[in-house]
């Protein structure tokens, strides 16, 4: 099982991240909690041997591992107590809140459950956008393909690439399908270049 467990909480801290950005706290302390749940079943193998079967709450399932834990080191069972608070606080309903959940209150979170991967399972994981040249390749090969399956004209094409997304764009996009041969000129004969 453990040969997962990297790419199941990077991917759930990337989510958590990913939410950040759109300021929705609330969701990525969810992702936190599935990333600490996530550990958590993998604690459970790596003590029994075997998948957990009968849901119990985490406070009780950490506190059973207390024990293995501590043999562990570095104060995993604090940090996982700690992650555990941390999401429970702003993932049940408060009808008086006295304070709304702040960044600093998932990254906290996170970087418990960071610190938490690399004690138990010498991972270091970096939940920032993986820029691989493999990714570069392709997204540059999957251009080659767009462009080269349009009859469009270079100026046009250009024109096109030099907009932002959105309505206009697809309305430039749509006319030049339907004018394949037409040219992007500038209006002033003496700023076209020679060719």
């Amino acid at each position: 099982m453990n040969e997962d467990i990297e790419q199941r909480v990077t991917d759930l801290l990337s989510d958590a991240k990913a939410r950040m950005k759109d300021e929705d706290y609330v969701a990525s302390m969810q992702h936190c909690r599935l990333a600490m749940e996530a550990i958590l079943h993998q604690i459970h193998y790596d003590k029994y041997k075997k998948k957990r079967r009968n849901f119990i709450s985490n406070k009780i399932w950490i506190d059973s591992f207390k024990d293995y834990l501590d043999k562990e080191g570095k104060d995993v069972y604090s940090l996982l107590l700690g992650v555990n608070n941390g999401c429970n606080r702003w993932l049940h309903f408060d009808p008086n809140p006295k304070i709304v959940i702040q960044v600093h209150h998932v990254n906290n979170v996170i970087n418990n459950l960071l610190k938490i991967m690399e004690i138990l399972y010498s991972k270091d994981i970096d939940i920032e956008p993986i820029d691989h040249p493999l990714l570069k390749e392709f997204d540059r090969q999957l251009s080659e393909i767009k462009q080269s399956k349009s009859n469009l004209t270079d100026s046009a094409r250009d024109f096109l690439k030099s907009l932002p997304e959105g309505e206009g764009k697809e309305g430039w996009k749509k006319y030049f399908e339907s004018n394949p041969t037409e040219d992007i000129r500038p209006a002033n004969p003496e700023l076209q270049l020679a060719s």
